[in-house]
């Protein structure tokens, strides 16, 4: 060191108490131990702790968090922020430590639904000292969304129930889930969930799978139903006013269903008008039995009463009942089931006989019991067929063929009715001639 130099010396004291006043005097001490006259004293004050932290406030009604903000520290010695929220059992418990005296926000997250915190904070300097703590603020989480509101059931649908709503007016609600139950005491089951904020209506047609498979409403029953809203993080809301709807009825049997008797190849039937106006057709069904009259022959329309099964078995009885369909393709009830029997063909005559007489066959038979026989006729046995040889519509006939001597000829006799309907043939008769 030359001549007229210094050297500046320093002296760094820790661990001192915060705005602390302290007195320092400097002595020097030479090699040989002899020591200088002390310096006047210099008082010192440590620094206190960071300024309590002003305009705390606490944001609520948000969904399972609160959010904080305050006013950043400018003192240089800041280096952060402690989060303190009170207990339950009223003892604050810090909940987060912030680095950095630019900070001025805090959300405390994963909160309960309507649950009430109270906050403060404390600034942090360099040395972790910390302020007293800020004034404390209060805030509350959102609940659960508000509950649906003019919740109506439209009755008389075919199996199904319209459903609308108000819609619940909060930017948290995602959606609603719809709930049903067959009696108003429950128990309820959801049926679906609705997606969307905005949707205002649902349409319950039953049970169904992913592929539209399932059962769907039963017909002419009282279903009851609630909604609930539910907001982004599955919470519901409390149920909407239970409403109710009966889904429309089948339509009601069909009655003075009436059959014919006797008709040829054919049964025809009639029957009243169902009183729902929204009939769309008449089912005709029919079968061999009474027990199984399940076929369904034909369908017509509703201004249709009446209809024709032809193309029948002579002689033979069926039995048929009819049911409505309305438009939404409702099926109704069956009508009592009836008999019909078409007109049996003519019976086969009896009492053949046949006398040679010269050069002639005389063929004789009993009238049939038949009230309409228009005529008989007459077959002879060919090689392969048998052949028509004449017709009567008396019961005798005379045969004036080729008689040769020694020779069999076969004759049968058929009944045929007004309404050309011909019967069995009769036995056959044999003559040999003399």
């Amino acid at each position: 060191m030359t001549f007229g130099e210094s050297k500046l010396l320093q002296f760094e004291d820790k661990n001192l108490l915060d705005a602390e006043n302290y007195y320092y005097k400097v002595i020097a001490v030479a090699q040989s131990g002899l020591t200088s006259s002390p310096t006047k004293p210099v008082k010192i004050v440590t620094v206190g702790p960071p300024a309590v932290v002003s305009g705390l406030a606490a944001q609520g009604g948000l969904i399972r968090k609160i959010v904080l903000t305050w006013r950043p520290d400018s003192d240089p010695n800041v280096q952060g922020y402690a989060i303190f929220r009170k207990t339950n059992q009223g003892n604050w418990e810090k909940i987060k430590s912030l680095d950095g005296k630019e900070k001025s926000t805090y959300t405390d997250e994963n909160l309960g639904d309507s649950v009430t915190h109270d906050y403060r904070v404390v600034s942090v300097n360099i040395v972790g000292t910390e302020s007293r703590p800020s004034a404390v603020v209060t805030a509350t989480t959102k609940g659960p969304p508000s509950a649906v509101k003019m919740l109506e059931a439209e009755s008389h649908q075919a199996r199904k129930v319209p459903l609308t709503w108000s819609p619940v007016n909060e930017p948290e609600v995602k959606g609603y889930a719809v709930f049903r139950a067959s009696r108003n005491s429950g128990p309820f089951e959801r049926i679906a969930f609705v997606e969307g904020r905005d949707i205002k209506q649902y349409t319950d047609g039953g049970k169904k799978d992913f592929w539209g498979e399932g059962s769907s409403l039963t017909d002419e029953t009282r279903y009851f139903y609630k909604v609930q809203a539910v907001n982004v993080v599955d919470v519901n809301s409390l149920d909407s006013p239970t409403v109710s709807a009966v889904t429309k009825p089948v339509p009601k049997l069909v009655r003075g269903i009436r059959t014919s008797q006797g008709e040829v190849k054919q049964n025809s039937l009639r029957w009243e008008a169902n009183t729902e106006t929204d009939i769309a057709k008449y089912e005709i069904f029919r079968g061999d039995e009474a027990a199984n009259v399940n076929k369904m022959i034909q369908a017509v329309s509703a201004n249709i009463l009446q209809y024709s099964d032809q193309g029948l078995k002579d002689g033979a009885t069926y039995y048929y009942r009819v049911r409505a369909v309305d438009k939404d393709g409702l099926e109704g009830q069956y009508s009592e089931t009836l008999s019909a029997a078409t007109k049996p063909v003519p019976l086969k005559p009896t009492g053949i006989r046949a006398v040679v007489e010269g050069n002639q066959i005389s063929l004789t038979w009993q009238p049939n019991g038949e009230k309409d026989i228009a005529k008989y006729l007459i077959g002879q046995k060919g090689f392969f067929f048998w052949d028509k040889i004449g017709e009567s519509t008396r019961t005798d006939y005379i045969f004036r063929g080729e008689m040769k001597k020694g020779k069999t000829l076969t004759f049968r006799v058929t009944a045929v009715d007004q309404t050309n309907l011909v019967g069995e043939p009769s036995e056959d008769i044999v003559v040999t001639i003399p």
